[in-house]
C-alpha cells in the first residue's frame, strides 16, 4: 500500500511523551521549516506522479479535477513565494 510521509504535530508529540511518563521541558524550542520554490514544486510533483494510479481507483474525473487543483497551488504557489521576503515561506 502507499504511504504518506507524516510529521506529527509538536502538541501531539509532547502528549504522547507525558502519557509514556518522560520529562517534557516547559519550554520547548520551536525550529519552523523553510520552504522555498524548490520544495513546493518536488511536493506537487510528487502529487502529479500519483495521478495514474488516482484515475485507476478514483476515476478519469476525479484525476483530472486533481490535476487542475495542482496545477492552480502551482501557479498561486509561485505567485505568493515571488511576493515574500527571499522567497521563502516559513511554517
Amino acid at each position: 500500500g502507499q504511504r504518506p510521509y507524516r510529521e506529527y504535530p509538536r502538541t501531539w508529540v509532547l502528549r504522547a511523551l507525558d502519557r509514556a511518563g518522560f520529562e517534557t521541558p516547559e519550554l520547548v524550542r520551536r525550529f519552523p521549516i523553510i520552504y522555498g520554490p524548490n520544495d513546493l514544486l518536488k511536493e506537487l510533483r510528487t502529487a502529479r506522479s500519483r495521478l495514474g494510479v488516482i484515475e485507476t481507483r478514483s476515476g478519469k474525473a476525479f484525476a483530472a479535477a486533481l490535476a487542475a487543483h495542482i496545477d492552480d497551488t502551482e501557479r498561486l504557489a509561485r505567485e505568493r513565494l515571488a511576493s515574500l521576503p527571499g522567497g521563502k515561506l516559513s511554517y
